[in-house]
């Protein structure tokens, strides 16, 4: 740089320039014109003095103006002749009494917007920014923030569709259509194997009644209990299991169920019956901070990342069952997390991730220990009987009292045995459990949206509105990525200089520093610090 001509500096004296040499906050500009004009429009009045003695950066300045003139300047502008149009920007850290028409200010170089046009940062790795979009699901970078817990913001059920019809299932020896002896049954849509014949002997629905459930018939079990029990009571013994699933699984498998995800803008976030906060930062509505919750309301839980589901606006399952006779029904998520498709299979099912439930009622029955009995010995009450009476009839024509006598009380037994039988309580078979769930509607799954607190969640809120998201990648730093403000916080930044820029390597070095140490843009100089405007993209 060629020695300067002694008195050939411009000096302009600013004031309620909203930046200060913490270099918290700066100013974005695309032209050179446009910077000058905007820091001109902040002269103080006729403070602005020309053919003054060329100083050096950081030099104390000495002006003609009283310290009362001075008090409130906090930036100037000036230009060295060795420079030429340049304008070199400056904080004002110092104002000192020189003499009533003296004052000194002491001056900070601002290099950033002294430099402005003048270096470019290499690509670097970026710790935090604002980012140029913000679709749910690309910004998933993890947050080291205390979220206070979650708390329910939304749930929904297949029940009213899949769980709300329970078929009464039978596995026995025998069918049911012929009563006669079966061999095994083999469930091709489910390639599952019984040696016990599955038949579905009812069905009943449950609906809402107010505050409460209510259970009505579509095809009573009782019809073919009472059948079985009464008119075919020499197979009772050969019903083995009486259980209770979902109707709507007998007939179908595969079912598609989906859980719809948050909406951006219109998704509310916090207690579902409480406070309630809609985010403006979009990444409150992915993982840690927005979760699906899949319970079997029966103490197993899975947790799900709504970004994860291949699908753009819902969370994807298929539900399988087995329709054994401790049957399990599965729910299994489908494009989860980049899952291939399984084998002849058009969907891609992430079996790794399913949630299952089991614990189906069981129901018991009741036999009639009379009807059974009779059923079950009446061949021989019959051979008992007819044996007895010719003998008790064949010893009376011969004379033979003996052989009378023992075929009387073979008869008399034979009737005590069956005046036993009919005394005897009614006979119950299987178990009664698994209904506590079913008694509030609740043998289902069931989705949570879960979310922070509201509170929580503006806190959250706040901090990304000021400090963009988390990136931890290499990258190109761009200081003007939203419409208000944009921040950047850097780790190792590279400043280069523009050939023939003259920027020294140590202001080279200050920006570096700025830039790791975290530095706002603003889009507009007169909205600095305004951290209520909308920023959002």
């Amino acid at each position: 740089m060629p020695y300067p001509t002694p008195n050939r500096t411009d000096i302009i004296l600013l004031h309620e320039v909203p930046l200060d040499s913490t270099y918290r906050n700066s100013i974005y500009f695309s032209t050179a014109g446009g910077q000058a004009t905007y820091f001109l429009a902040h002269k103080k009045g006729a403070l602005e003095w020309t053919q003054c003695m060329y100083h050096r950066n950081e030099d104390e300045i000495r002006v003609d103006a009283p310290i009362d003139q001075c008090m409130d300047i906090n930036y100037v502008m000036y230009k060295n002749d060795s420079y030429g149009a340049k304008w070199f920007y400056a904080f004002v850290t110092g104002c000192r009494y020189v003499n009533a028409n003296c004052t000194a200010l002491k001056i900070e170089l601002d290099v950033l917007q002294t430099w402005y046009f003048d270096y470019e940062l290499m690509p670097c790795f970026i710790e935090r920014c604002h980012t140029t979009t913000d679709v749910i699901g690309e910004n998933i970078v993890r947050e080291n923030l205390d979220i206070g817990g979650y708390v329910t913001a939304a749930t929904s059920s297949p029940n009213e569709t899949t769980f709300n019809r329970w078929a009464v299932v039978a596995y026995s020896t025998f069918d049911w259509s012929t009563w006669q002896q079966v061999a095994g049954q083999l469930d091709t849509s489910t390639s599952v194997y019984s040696g016990l014949r599955r038949t579905v002997i009812g069905e009943y629905q449950i609906t809402r009644n107010g505050t409460h459930y209510d259970a009505a018939w579509i095809t009573n079990a009782e019809t073919k209990l009472y059948d079985l029990v009464y008119n075919h009571a020499n197979l009772v013994d050969g019903l083995i299991l009486l259980t209770i699933v979902p109707s709507y699984l007998e007939t179908h498998n595969g079912v598609y169920v989906y859980f719809d995800k948050p909406i951006a803008r219109s998704t509310y976030l916090g207690a579902q019956y409480q406070t309630r906060y809609i985010p403006r930062n979009n990444k409150l509505y992915t993982a840690p901070f927005t979760v699906l919750m899949i319970s079997n309301n029966s103490g197993a839980e899975k947790v799900y990342n709504f970004e994860d589901f291949g699908d753009s606006s819902r969370a994807e399952f298929r539900m399988y069952t087995d329709r054994a006779p401790e049957q399990s029904v599965n729910l299994i998520p489908e494009g989860y997390r980049g899952s291939n498709p399984l084998s002849g299979q058009a969907s891609s099912l992430n079996v790794s991730e399913m949630i299952s439930m089991t614990g189906f009622p069981q129901a018991a029955w009741v036999s009639n220990a009379f009807m059974t009995y009779i059923a079950q010995h009446q061949a021989n009450l019959a051979l008992t009987a007819a044996t007895g009476l010719g003998n008790a009839i064949g010893g009376a024509m011969t004379g033979d009292i003996k052989a009378a006598e023992q075929g009387a009380m073979s008869i008399f037994g034979l009737l005590a045995d069956v005046y036993d039988a009919s005394k005897q309580p009614p006979i119950a078979h299987g178990q009664t459990s698994g209904y506590s769930m079913m008694a509030v509607n609740e043998k289902a799954f069931r989705a949570y949206m879960l979310t922070p607190r509201a509170e929580y969640c503006r806190i959250i809120d706040n901090y990304f509105d000021m400090f963009g998201y988390a990136q931890n990648k290499i990258g190109n730093v761009n200081i003007n990525a939203r419409p208000v403000w944009t921040y950047t916080r850097t780790r190792g930044a590279v400043a280069k200089p523009k050939t023939g820029s003259g920027c020294t390597a140590a202001d080279l070095a200050k920006i570096q520093s700025i830039f790791d140490n975290g530095v706002t843009f603003w889009a507009d100089g007169y909205q600095v610090g305004d951290y209520s405007l909308d920023n959002r993209v």
